[in-house]
């Protein structure tokens, strides 16, 4: 899975970059749910909708100036996965942002929950929140429709089956509802706590109505991303791999002053990986000839966020790792996290000098 580490909200996470990747994702949504999450299953208020209102037991929320966004909890190769799918286009991104986040959910969770909601900063404040408005998968399965009983659910989830921790990039909360002769209040009492409001939403038909206070935001564009097909052919995967190949060859062109014939095996090593205060950074330790005494060597370099993810989970501080160096990034590969005798700090350190004259390809640079 190709990923990029960014920051994001008041920490960071892993987005993912492949649009294929995404497309499998979102495509699996909807085969267990019956939910496109490209396509927009909102209305807009009209006066058509009037004797609906009369008619029907409504219930109503707010809108925000946030992102409108899902949260999905999930399992990718074995491994507790919450991703935030975010639903607002603009003209360069085309397809939805995915990014994995850390969260701390219950286990059960993790069997396939699909949340809506906005991801909202509040004002005067640097504080980001979640704010969950519906909650449409559980346990793998598609949740009831009945507005009253998912909230209740909702709440009894974030009661008993979250918890909020540092590494998170913002706090979970539930949004608000309320009946139609409660709206003036209870409007009010938002606006009083900082929550800049776009416009109401009433539930009680099958899709949501929305009404936006100002006219400008109703956004015809909302939602409408590319499609990507279900099947690629033949020819069409042959010429993406011949551009790949070719992306690849001119990305790993060395350059150097000389002429080097690298012929190089790096050595296995074991260290201490020691968690730091800064998020996904850890530093790695050897063995010294005193007794029980380390020394630092160098930063630890996680390709893999099932590694990143495990390790951040993971209560205790410090692992032994199997690695090697790479000379590429001037930081340890992790490999395994796999008990076994520490490597010497001579012994690192000479792994370390043997490459230090060797040539950095261009990409690195």
């Amino acid at each position: 899975m190709d990923v990029h580490k960014i920051n994001y909200c008041n920490n960071s996470g892993f987005i993912i970059k492949n649009d294929r990747t995404k497309h499998d994702i979102i495509k699996s949504i909807e085969n267990k749910t019956g939910i496109n999450l490209l396509t927009n299953y909102e209305k807009s208020y009209s006066d058509k909708l009037k004797s609906s209102f009369k008619n029907i037991d409504m219930l109503v929320t707010y809108i925000t100036y946030g992102k409108q966004a899902y949260l999905y909890l999930t399992k990718l190769y074995n491994e507790n996965i919450a991703l935030i799918i975010e639903t607002q286009y603009n003209d360069k991104n085309k397809y939805p942002k995915i990014i994995s986040i850390p969260l701390h959910f219950h286990e059960s969770m993790y069997t396939g929950t699909l949340f809506f909601g906005e991801i909202y900063k509040i004002n005067h404040s640097s504080k980001w929140v979640f704010l969950v408005e519906k909650l449409h998968m559980l346990q793998n399965r598609s949740y009831t429709n009945n507005t009253i009983k998912n909230v209740e659910i909702i709440n009894d989830i974030l009661d008993n089956s979250y918890s909020y921790i540092s590494l998170s990039p913002f706090k979970i909360l539930a949004k608000r509802y309320f009946t139609l002769n409660k709206i003036d209040e209870n409007l009010s009492e938002l606006n009083n706590n900082n929550i800049k409001l776009k416009g109401i939403k009433f539930y009680g038909l099958n899709k949501p109505i929305n009404f936006y206070f100002n006219t400008r935001d109703y956004n015809h564009k909302r939602f409408k991303f590319n499609y990507l097909p279900d099947k690629i052919d033949s020819k069409t995967l042959l010429k993406n791999k011949k551009k790949l190949i070719k992306d690849l060859e001119e990305n790993t062109i060395i350059t150097s002053s000389s002429k080097m014939d690298i012929k190089y095996s790096p050595m296995t090593l074991f260290l201490e990986l020691r968690k730091t205060d800064n998020y996904g950074i850890y530093e790695l330790f050897a063995s010294v000839d005193k007794k029980f005494e380390l020394k630092k060597v160098g930063k630890a370099r996680i390709k893999m966020i099932e590694m990143s993810i495990q390790i951040i989970n993971d209560n205790r501080k410090a692992f032994i790792v199997e690695c090697f160096y790479n000379y590429k990034f001037k930081k340890f590969t992790i490999v395994h996290i796999n008990k076994n005798k520490l490597s010497k700090y001579t012994d690192v350190m000479k792994e370390i000098e043997k490459t230090a004259n060797y040539p950095i390809p261009n990409y690195i640079q």
